[in-house]
């Protein structure tokens, strides 16, 4: 293999390109007993458009990243339930660009290794995987603007309630009665607050046509509840944002070094959608830790659990500047509301 030097990399790193075209690199890590391998292809999010024999097949947005969870559902044997078995950890993520399966341990190399190339490259999968029925339902509520009516309060924008309606489908259904959750009072009665909730209920809006998965709606819930209790609506919302990523199909590679893998991470890359090391960073300056360490934080962390929000001004506005241009640049949305909370702040 040919050792590679780089520039304020301490280890050494090894690369070796295979007759099947594969690009191997090895980074031997002193006074380390854990092994880190990552099995990666150039295909993420952001690849829709593939041509077979001249013909031209285009995909679904965030089709990479649905793979990426379809190859982990095995019939025969689950690839979570083999590498427990040696206490290994295995895992993937999917970027913009590349997609990444890795794994991380202390003993059985070959035979992990060997298992991690064997459930890569065999893909099984059913019709029924692929289908979604759920939607957004439209409803008539009758008599609402009557003084009278008692579905007046609750006809009102920003309502979080269990709505009770007569409903067929292929067609308008028509409320009945609804009880009341939450009016969000305390977000109403803040201008700032309020230019917040308009843009996630936005944000979450047009997401939801992208991918008409529940969990989307679960979350933009979970958030608007803590930015009525009082907690910061600028990192609430960043957090949405990060975890609506994926749902997009865009979503950060907060995992490991978003072109190899490697753990060892030193930037964020708008271009290559996520972490990048030394190796890959290229003319990007290097981020704090702390920083990186809280854009996987956003990522991963169970809104409903947060109670309490002490983060550094600096981290929230780059953490806030890297999120405006990445959905600007991989989006598509182009969101008034967005524009509405810059003017109030």
């Amino acid at each position: 293999m040919k050792e590679i030097n780089i520039n304020n990399f301490e280890e050494k790193l090894y690369f070796d390109k295979l007759d099947n075209g594969l690009l191997v690199y090895l980074v031997p890590l002193k006074n380390k007993k854990n092994f880190y391998v990552s099995f990666g292809t150039k295909y993420g999010n952001y690849n829709s458009k593939f041509k077979v024999n001249d013909k031209t097949y285009e995909m679904p947005s965030g089709i990479a990243h649905f793979l990426e969870h379809k190859l982990f559902e095995k019939e025969k044997e689950n690839p979570f339930d083999f590498y427990a078995k040696s206490g290994t950890d295995v895992n993937a993520g999917t970027s913009i660009f590349y997609t990444n399966y890795y794994f991380t341990g202390n003993n059985n190399y070959n035979e992990n290794l060997k298992y991690l190339l064997k459930f890569v490259t065999n893909l099984e999968i059913t019709e029924k995987d692929v289908e979604k029925e759920k939607g957004i339902i439209g409803v008539i509520c009758k008599g609402a603007l009557s003084e009278k009516s008692k579905l007046r309060v609750v006809s009102n924008n920003f309502i979080y309630a269990n709505f009770h309606m007569y409903y067929k489908e292929g067609k308008l259904g028509t409320l009945i009665s609804a009880d009341v959750i939450d009016y969000f009072l305390n977000i109403k009665s803040d201008i700032v607050k309020f230019s917040y909730m308009s843009y996630l209920c936005d944000l979450a809006k047009n997401v939801y046509k992208e991918n008409n998965d529940p969990e989307i709606y679960d979350i933009l819930i979970s958030a608007l509840l803590k930015i009525n209790d009082g907690l910061d609506p600028k990192i609430i919302t960043n957090i949405v944002e990060i975890k609506y990523l994926t749902f997009l199909g865009v979503g950060l590679n907060l995992d490991g070094c978003s072109v190899c893998g490697l753990t060892s991470v030193v930037s964020m890359s708008i271009n290559k959608g996520g972490y990048v090391c030394a190796f890959h960073k290229g003319n990007l300056k290097d981020v704090e830790a702390a920083t990186l360490k809280m854009f996987k934080a956003y990522y991963y962390i169970d809104i409903n659990k947060i109670s309490e929000l002490n983060i550094k001004k600096n981290t929230v506005d780059e953490i806030d500047r890297f999120l405006n241009i990445y959905y600007k640049e991989y989006t598509g949305l182009y969101l008034k509301s967005k524009n509405f909370i810059d003017k109030v702040k």
